[in-house]
């Protein structure tokens, strides 16, 4: 059925767009790219069921409050991962074979996209990311500091405006075992590596 821009989500990009737009099976970016590779600036976790108006709305906020460059660039993995053959690494090397970590490796700083929902803290690849971040952002990353900022469509946490919401309180009560994954194999191998901190 036709979607309104409301209800149009990066399942609906990936597939309605990129796989029909798309006829070498690469990535987005591999398609669009004139300079070769691009290194990432901001690495972003999200959901990709948030409304694609959503998401972009909090990275124009993002990138207004940080003065972000043209050639400074967002790691969005829908855009940045080939959709036609998608590899999420291997279960034993997840550090190095994961196309997650890598990126974060190779970002400066990361953005976790907080829909309206909440939703984002209910998935288990977003799970992962997130405790990267939190929890390797010094020997695995190789940060200095930890920089990691949560956005939402109607501003970043923390900021003057978003001291209390529904969604402060969705950080606030997140709980890793309701997290779900679209097969549960990546469930039992991503809450394991979280339980003890490495593979």
């Amino acid at each position: 059925k036709p979607l309104s821009w409301t209800e149009v989500n990066m399942h609906h990009i990936c597939h309605q767009i990129i796989k029909k737009v798309i006829k070498d099976e690469c990535s987005w970016v591999e398609a669009q790219a004139t300079n070769g590779p691009q290194r990432p600036t901001y690495f972003v976790t999200h959901n990709w069921s948030e409304p694609f108006r959503d998401f972009m709305l909090a990275i124009d906020l993002h990138a207004a409050q940080n003065g972000v460059r043209m050639r400074q660039t967002y790691w969005i993995c829908v855009f940045a991962m080939n959709q036609f053959q998608v590899e999420l690494g291997t279960p034993t090397e997840l550090e190095t074979s994961s196309p997650f970590i890598n990126a974060l490796k190779e970002s400066k700083a990361a953005v976790l996209m907080l829909d309206k929902q909440g939703l984002t803290l209910r998935r288990i690849w977003c799970l992962l990311e997130v405790f990267v971040v939190l929890s390797k952002y010094r020997e695995l990353l190789g940060w200095d500091e930890l920089f990691y900022e949560i956005l939402t469509p109607v501003g970043i946490i923390g900021s003057k405006n978003m001291s209390s919401s529904p969604l402060t309180e969705a950080l606030r009560t997140a709980d890793s075992t309701r997290c779900k994954a679209t097969f549960p194999e990546d469930r039992r191998l991503i809450l394991n590596y979280v339980a003890f901190g490495a593979e």
